[in-house]
């Protein structure tokens, strides 16, 4: 079988001299004393410009064909550095930004579960790099999205969380009385990511909370974070909490209510921790022994949206789709900034790479009504995002954002050296193992059943004859992970699971150890010890002792045989597949831990497990992004990870890169397709530009916002003109070509929307024109796709939702 190792990435720079610089301890100082760990800062830049230093004497011996790329590239790395010593001078200059970036690191401090306490060199750079350009509206990189491109695992988020907290402490300091309100928010493109990386989150949201409760220049308004998502995931209303509850009661299992755990002290909830009436919804820790659950104080997050409408939560994590309600929903302008609060200030996109096609093509629209309601409030937004496989970004961020881009950390002139991101050499570290699997007589259902049977006992056989090897390695291995291009795919492997696999796992228990029959009093002398020869014979040819066999292995072995075998699919309910996602952290020991995931492209982000080692991808995915995803879930910890590819015979995809396993997989992240969107074509126009004219309208102006407001719509009025250039001006930004046929169906569509509410106006007796009628009475501006009433327009209620349904009729 065709076998590539494929050298990790560390973010880990062996210098002892900035050792002192990564301390979160020591930079939550910075206020108090600024000029040193302003001059530590400075010396932690300046090692980067001289290694800097050092690509430029390489671009001197580059050759003329290859010599430009290297001069954009070192360009690139010189701009990061520049923006690193600026965001220095900043926080040496302003008092605000030095207290900001001191407590900042406070809260990360506080909330870090990692003995070291200290940031990765690439977060800290990061961080300072964006600095300037988050602080200041006027900064010329305020217009840039700033993408994180590091490898799955490297810690994206702790970047940008850090950055999170600065501009939460920053703006409460610099806006006093406008400073409260949602200031930061985070979207995701998958509901079972977003409520992980909420999860999260809240920690360093509590930590931020206990900082402003002993600094009253922080302000009176709680720091706190929500999550808004769909109701299979979260529930909308009180109504619907008071029903999650009482079912959470009855089974004793709180997943349907996300928060299952205190943030902060991991004290385990049960019902009393939730409280609720007609009213109000709250979740309090009661562990006396924690700083949250000294008086019962209300934990700072939110889950529950009619409550999030209410009282805006600072940090709000979204799903991408549910930001086509703003067109809907006029409770959701309380996120724009309630009575004087400014809007949001910074946005943060993560897994840039997942918006695509067409979720991206309607994203792209969806983008510039939210940037023209901001920037109508007065708030140029900074932009954030994150990816580990992408390409022609530049061009997506271009459409989907209508802004520049800057890469960091940036390439260097060598694919294996970035200074903040360097390959591992495999004499030094292990790296991820890539096998290829192809077995040509076998259809898909039977190929999987003797290479999965086979890993299942293969760490008994590999690892069982050490005992400290065994108990280093059989965690890691206990648990396969076996990747699904399809629904179809994961019920032909779980019914191969629940029969051939387990026969011939037994078959190769009894090849490699011998029959584990146990002798029975009946059986005869002569049977008994053939036995007990077989297997002794066994073990001593494999060098294993017998009594570490017999006390250990052996019992594992028979667990092996009841294994617990899960689903984690888009079939399950979000609670099931968080709950699933919890066990997969369970050690061997525990009753609950698996043996066997069957998972889709949903655990291609944000499976952040490190005891897994082992995974199965069955079938080469569409994709070589969703390739790396999905196979780096594995070996994220002291373990490197092993993953088998069981290329189909059926499958033209398959056996392309069989043929060409070893140039695949020794630069496959050289074949990663680049993204595509379109959000300005005509068919995506259609579908979604009167949608996010309706949210610009609605949102930017204060008189539209109203349910009853729509037939207010004059297009000549100052401030609905106001708004509707600023929406143009974003959506020609981001598709320059395509700008005169942008402005005429704008135009257009602000013609049929005010013709619409005039020709109602005019009959007498006429229904009123809403947003959304809510009976008879009125006329509705927008209807949902496949809906009976009918309105002015079809308007998304999920970015996914893309055409209304057909009826097929034979002729």
């Amino acid at each position: 079988m065709p076998i590539q190792e494929v050298p990790q990435v560390t973010a880990d720079i062996n210098d002892e001299s900035i050792k002192n610089v990564l301390s979160m301890a020591f930079l939550q100082n910075t206020h108090t004393n600024t000029q040193a760990v302003c001059r530590e800062l400075k010396a932690f830049v300046e090692r980067y410009r001289e290694w800097i230093q050092s690509q430029i004497h390489e671009l001197d011996r580059m050759d003329t064909q290859n010599r430009p790329a290297g001069e954009r590239l070192v360009a690139g790395m010189i701009t990061a550095c520049e923006r690193m010593y600026v965001g220095i001078e900043l926080i040496e200059s302003d008092e605000m930004v030095a207290a900001a970036f001191a407590y900042a690191n406070r809260a990360m401090y506080m909330q870090m579960t990692h003995p070291s306490k200290s940031w990765r060199a690439f977060q800290l750079a990061f961080v300072l790099t964006a600095l300037k350009s988050t602080t200041l509206e006027y900064d010329d990189f305020r217009d840039t999205v700033d993408l994180i491109w590091f490898p799955t695992g490297g810690g994206k988020t702790e970047a940008y969380l850090g950055l999170t907290a600065y501009q939460i402490l920053y703006r409460r300091l610099r806006y006093p009385n406008s400073g409260g309100g949602t200031t930061v928010l985070m979207r995701y493109t998958l509901k079972l990511l977003t409520v992980q990386q909420f999860l999260r989150a809240t920690r360093l949201i509590c930590a931020l909370e206990l900082i402003r409760k002993d600094n009253p220049m922080f302000g009176q308004e709680p720091i706190s974070i929500g999550l808004w998502v769909g109701q299979s995931s979260s529930p909308n209303t009180l109504k619907d909490t008071q029903e999650r509850l009482q079912k959470a009661k009855h089974k004793d299992e709180y997943s349907s209510l996300i928060i299952t755990q205190c943030p902060w002290c991991r004290t385990a909830f049960n019902h009393q921790n939730f409280h609720m009436d007609k009213s109000y919804f709250y979740i309090a820790c009661h562990n006396k022994a924690c700083d949250y659950g000294k008086d019962d104080a209300k934990l700072p997050c939110q889950i529950v949206d009619e409550m999030l409408y209410r009282t805006p939560p600072t940090v709000l994590l979204a799903t991408i789709d549910k930001c086509a309600m703003f067109a809907w929903n006029e409770s959701s302008s309380a996120f724009f900034g309630l009575g004087s609060n400014r809007p949001p200030e910074l946005i943060i996109q993560d897994e840039l790479h997942l918006i695509a096609n067409a979720l991206g093509s309607v994203a792209g629209v969806y983008e510039s009504a939210l940037q023209t309601v901001i920037t109508a409030k007065g708030v140029r937004p900074k932009y954030v995002a994150s990816t580990a496989t992408i390409k022609e970004a530049k061009n997506q961020v271009q459409k989907l954002f209508a802004k520049d881009l800057a890469i960091f950390p940036p390439q260097g002139l060598s694919a294996s050296d970035a200074f903040f991101a360097k390959e591992v050499p495999l004499d030094v570290r292990a790296g991820r193992l890539y096998v290829g699997y192809f077995a040509p007589l076998l259809s898909r259902r039977k190929a999987l059943t003797p290479l999965a049977s086979l890993l299942m006992v293969a760490p008994f056989v590999k690892f069982g004859h050490s005992e400290q090897e065994y108990f280093d390695w059989i965690d890691a291995w206990w648990t396969q992970v076996v990747y699904h291009g399809s629904l179809k795919g994961v019920g032909n492997s779980h019914q191969a699971f629940l029969s051939d696999v387990k026969s011939h796992y037994q078959d190769y228990v009894n090849e490699f150890f011998g029959r584990d029959d146990e002798p029975s009093h009946n059986d005869e002398p002569s049977h008994k010890n053939e036995l007990l020869l077989d297997r002794k014979d066994k073990l001593e040819k494999l060098g294993f002792n017998e009594r570490f066999f017999n006390e250990v292995v052996s019992k594992d072995i028979k667990g092996r045989q009841g294994a617990l075998i899960k689903q984690l699919t888009s079939n399950n309910t979000d609670s099931d597949n968080t709950r699933i996602f919890g066990q997969l952290a369970k050690d061997r020991s525990d009753p609950e831990s698996v043996s066997v995931v069957l998972a889709t492209n949903m655990v291609a982000t944000g499976l952040d497990v490190s005891r897994l080692a082992l995974m199965i991808i069955n079938g080469q995915p569409i994709t070589t992004a969703e390739y790396i995803q999905a196979s780096s879930r594995v070996g994220r910890g002291d373990i490197a990870g092993v993953v088998f590819a069981n290329y189909y015979r059926d499958q033209a995809r398959s056996l392309s890169h069989y043929e060409n396993f070893y140039p695949y997989h020794q630069s496959f992240y050289r074949h990663v397709e680049p993204t595509s969107i379109t959000p300005y074509t005509h068919q995506a126009r259609r579908r979604a530009l009167h949608a996010g004219l309706v949210i610009a309208v609605r949102h930017g102006v204060t008189a539209m916002l109203g349910n009853d407001k729509a037939h207010e719509f004059y297009a000549t009025d100052e401030k609905i003109k106001e708004v509707v250039d600023i929406y143009k001006a974003f959506c020609c930004q981001a598709d320059p070509a395509r700008a005169d046929a942008i402005v005429r169906h704008i135009d257009g569509l602000c013609q049929e929307w005010q013709e619409y509410a005039q020709v109602l106006s005019a009959k007498r007796f006429s229904p009123k024109l809403y947003y959304k009628a809510q009976d008879s009475t009125g006329r509705s501006l927008i209807y949902a796709h496949g809906q009976g009433e009918k309105g002015l327009w079809a308007t998304l209620q999920s970015m996914r939702n893309v055409e209304d349904t057909g009826v097929l009729g034979i002729l």
